[in-house]
């Protein structure tokens, strides 16, 4: 069995198989197994997962959406239905109820009773196709708040600019009955990942700050919207109130911009996020925040490629590398997009560099 250290970075040719677990140990001596669930999902995006455990994952520059329908007696390894094609960016899905909602660049589609569906090509429905078309952060992440409306991103459509339209760089909260939506956080410039705390419901969001702006900054983000309508700076300021030396003299001094509940290393593209609710992984892990870090592309060195996490020592959020085995030096091997947990209580994650989805145990300490 191969064995790593998790806060190390070191490079894994990742061919294991669910038969052939890498065993990873975390900063406290707790011990994981990551396994690959499988490599055949293109693209592969953001996750949601039945009751039933059939995963249905989207996908960027594939169009696609699919279904991993998980291994029984018959099967050794899950299959991987391609159920739609042809769709643009249809990176973003979440399950409400029976249905299947989709963000698919400037609509939002239901496909309803999914699971008795997804293998007849259904049709969806249109919820809203009036959304931005702007393709430079056109792709959206879906969230059901607990309110059971729909939460997503429009990015800004550009690396750093004011708009005039508001709707770029924020936030939406959508009616999913009649598609009606209006604005939830502003100044956001490119969130791709969305959760809500579990014991406060407030929504816990990630951002991706500007690039060409030097190797360390702005941080990336992870921000709370403790009010509806706030503010979190962009593109007046980034981070912990770092003044853009383009927009920053038009700050208005009567907004009160919001600043990040944690930084995290700039150009490590934060981007799915999920709060730890079960109870397979150890006690220290209950309510933490996991964060898929895609990955840099405009820095001189490389940062990102791994999933980290915010656990809550003494109840302030504190970050951690958690799976960190994916870079050594220039050279990458997965990109992490989002993370899952799943109905046994472990992590799920997605790879949209291989199209894979991976698996992380914890393995309980040895009784006598």
């Amino acid at each position: 069995m191969k064995h790593f250290t998790i806060a190390a970075l070191f490079i894994l040719a990742l061919t294991c198989s669910a038969q052939e677990p890498t065993e990873l140990t975390d900063s406290l001596g707790n011990v994981f197994h990551l396994t690959t669930v499988t490599d055949k999902v293109p693209s592969a995006r953001q996750m949601a997962l039945t009751k039933s455990g059939v995963l249905f994952v989207g996908s960027r520059g594939r169009g696609s959406l699919y279904a991993v329908v998980p291994s029984d007696e018959t099967a050794t390894e899950p299959e991987v239905v391609t159920f739609e094609t042809g769709l643009a960016m249809p990176t973003g899905l979440a399950l409400h109820g029976d249905d299947l909602y989709v963000a698919a660049h400037n609509r939002i589609l239901k496909y309803e009773n999914i699971e008795e569906t997804y293998r007849s090509s259904p049709e969806p429905k249109v919820v809203n196709e009036s959304l931005p078309r702007a393709r430079a952060h056109g792709w959206k992440y879906l969230s059901v708040g607990p309110d059971g409306f729909l939460y997503f991103n429009v990015g800004a459509p550009c690396n750093i600019c004011l708009s005039e339209d508001e709707i770029f760089a924020s936030i939406v909260r959508m009616d999913p009955s009649n598609g009606e939506f209006e604005i939830y956080a502003h100044g956001v410039r490119n969130s791709v990942g969305i959760d809500w705390h579990p014991e406060t419901n407030q929504m816990w969001f990630s951002d991706n700050g500007r690039d060409w702006w030097g190797d360390d900054r702005p941080p990336e983000e992870i921000n709370v919207v403790e009010k509806p309508g706030s503010h979190f700076g962009y593109p007046f300021l980034h981070g912990d109130n770092l003044v853009d030396p383009e927009f920053g003299s038009q700050r208005q001094e009567e907004v009160d911009y919001k600043t990040p509940v944690v930084n995290i290393q700039a150009h490590a593209a934060a981007l799915g996020l999920d709060f730890y609710t079960a109870n397979a992984f150890p006690a220290n892990y209950q309510n933490a925040l996991f964060i898929a870090e895609h990955g840099s592309w405009n820095r001189s060195a490389k940062v990102g490629y791994r999933v980290s996490v915010v656990r809550f020592d003494e109840d302030e959020p504190t970050y951690y590398p958690f799976v960190d085995i994916w870079l050594d030096g220039q050279r990458s091997n997965a990109r992490p997009n989002d993370v899952l947990v799943d109905n046994d209580g472990n992590l799920l994650i997605s790879d949209d560099f291989r199209g894979a989805i991976y698996k992380v145990v914890h393995v309980p300490d040895e009784v006598d």
